[in-house]
């Protein structure tokens, strides 16, 4: 039996993009869409489902429970160090004290398979700037997506697995080395 290769990917293979004309709907407005990496100065990315669960018990259960997933509200938490002029982080921090449909937009991300969901989604819990006098800016916000996403294939996260962000994410290529590749620097 072959050996499976695994790999220990980084989180920044992930891809997160805003659109900054405040696009409604997956399906039609993606294409026309100014989306902006969510990249500078992130420093964590937390998704969640948020789940609603349906748990039952039944006599043939003899008193243990069945739980059917009925419904998700899925969010991606993210805290940065702040960027003025990151047109990403501008946008963000831009609709603090916005309220209702100002706060929507569509929203997607790219994992490390190429899948990719876009959906429209609020911006919840601006956090524009904040932290100690003598510390650099923070800021954060948390992207809820709202109705059923638009899933795909094919996208091109932050390492599409060539290398060309220096090593191939997950692999134990060197930082340079060009040899696992094939160029031998030549």
């Amino acid at each position: 039996m072959p050996t499976k290769t695994l790999t220990r990917p980084e989180n920044w293979v992930n891809k997160f993009e805003v659109d900054l004309n405040g696009g409604q709907d997956p399906s039609t407005d993606a294409e026309k869409a100014q989306w902006a990496e969510i990249s500078q100065g992130l420093q964590t990315a937390t998704p969640a489902a948020n789940e609603t669960a349906d748990t039952q018990s039944f006599w043939n259960d003899k008193g243990f429970s069945e739980t059917d997933v009925t419904g998700k509200r899925v969010t991606f938490a993210m805290t940065f160090q702040r960027v003025v002029g990151d047109e990403a982080q501008d946008y963000i921090a831009s609709k603090f004290l916005s309220m209702g449909d100002s706060l929507r937009t569509l929203f997607r991300w790219i994992d490390q398979a190429g899948n990719t969901v876009i959906a429209n989604a609020t911006m919840t819990a601006i956090v524009p700037f904040g932290g100690n006098a003598n510390a650099r800016q923070t800021m954060s916000v948390t992207f809820s997506l709202n109705g059923v996403p638009v899933l795909g294939t094919g996208g091109k996260n932050n390492d599409d697995g060539d290398g060309e962000n220096g090593t191939t994410s997950g692999s134990s290529q060197a930082l340079g080395d060009k040899t696992a590749s094939g160029d031998t620097g030549k």
